[in-house]
């Protein structure tokens, strides 16, 4: 087995290059499994041997580890077992666990030699874990704002609602609700969406109204 790696500033995480019997395994294969988790496993444990990983703190994902690798592996073998005619993958099992053996007591021993690249590799894993930790945070608050703003019933926040369903137990509740409902596009100018049906029905149904076919839309339920 030979293999070459070293990380840079950049931020890729598709920098690796893998061969079997001087063939580019394109598709990867066991020995570039065994490669990266080899690489996850030493990289975290180093880490939380230095203090930087806390007990509570997550471990490092591998695509934070690899974020601008660059890596060639090329193992020989004398019975090659490629999936697919095109030879583009690997697939000797046994080889994942040589391969990683081998580069867990190759990189520990390096990094035990060497604290500074070390040190410069847990800060370059730190950052892209923070980066990819607000990517997710971004994401999720997209797809919640895309689901609000695809939903009928468009509050810009839950106070309109919950101020909506407030104080229906007076007098005038019913007449309330009415001309609440009646108001709410105007909460959300910038849209002319109608408010769906099923929505207004469930949050009339919580205040005591009913949806029906009066003139307004609604209808009251008898008491």
């Amino acid at each position: 087995m030979e293999l070459a790696f070293q990380w840079n500033t950049g931020y890729q995480v598709d920098g690796m290059h893998s061969f079997a019997n001087g063939i580019a395994t394109i598709d990867g294969g066991t020995h570039e499994e065994g490669f990266r988790a080899a690489l996850t496993t030493v990289v975290n444990k180093y880490a939380r041997s230095k203090g930087a990983l806390k007990e509570k703190d997550q471990n490092f994902a591998g695509e934070d580890i690899r974020e601008g690798l660059s890596a060639i592996i090329s193992v020989r073998l004398r019975e090659p077992q490629f999936e697919g005619q095109t030879k583009a993958k690997l697939g000797n099992a046994d080889l994942k666990g040589a391969v990683q053996a081998a580069v867990s007591e190759g990189l520990s021993q390096y990094l035990d030699e060497n604290p500074g690249d070390g040190r410069k590799i847990i800060e370059k894993s730190q950052t892209a874990q923070r980066a990819r930790e607000a990517a997710r945070k971004a994401r999720d608050l997209v797809i919640r704002k895309s689901a609000l703003e695809g939903s009928a019933l468009v509050v810009t926040t839950g106070i309109v609602l919950q101020e909506l369903l407030q104080g229906f137990a007076g007098p005038r509740a019913r007449e309330d609700i009415v001309d609440r409902f009646s108001a709410l596009p105007l909460l959300v100018p910038d849209r002319h969406d109608h408010i769906e049906a099923a929505s207004l029905r469930n949050a009339c149904r919580r205040a005591g109204v009913q949806l029906g076919r009066s003139q307004r839309g609604l209808e009251h339920e008898d008491a």
